[in-house]
């Protein structure tokens, strides 16, 4: 999950990735934009996990095979970005209405080895 915001020719990276290298990555695109003058770097690199990559996993296909979120399944990029850190859950992006935030929210809660869950994912106006 990737955010970027651009001020005045500074480029600001925000988010989490999985792996340094999607990180430099990421910079290293940014930081050749048309107009790019400056770049922060603020992309948090999640520790490495097995546990968490499986959940990530695990998530991701429950959320997608839901009759709710079929529709954003085909999508080169689905709306729906699963962050996992120890176990924990944040759900970010965009969906199409509150049943959908709130359906999301309820398939991670339901799977088994999850701590907690915050939903931050924001109503398409």
């Amino acid at each position: 999950d990737i955010g970027i915001n651009v001020d005045n020719g500074v480029v600001t990276l925000t988010g989490y990735v999985t792996q340094p290298i999607k990180s430099e990555d990421m910079a290293r695109r940014a930081s050749h934009a048309d107009g790019a003058q400056d770049l922060v770097n603020r992309l948090e690199v999640l520790p490495a996990s097995i546990g968490d990559d499986r959940l990530r996993n695990i998530i991701a296909n429950a959320i997608y095979r839901d009759p709710a979120f079929s529709n954003y399944a085909a999508q080169a990029v689905p709306p729906v970005h699963i962050v996992v850190r120890n176990s924990s859950v944040l759900l970010t992006g965009i969906v199409n209405s509150e049943v959908e935030r709130r359906q999301a929210e309820n398939i991670v809660r339901s799977i088994s080895g999850i701590i907690g869950v915050q939903n931050t994912l924001r109503v398409e106006q």
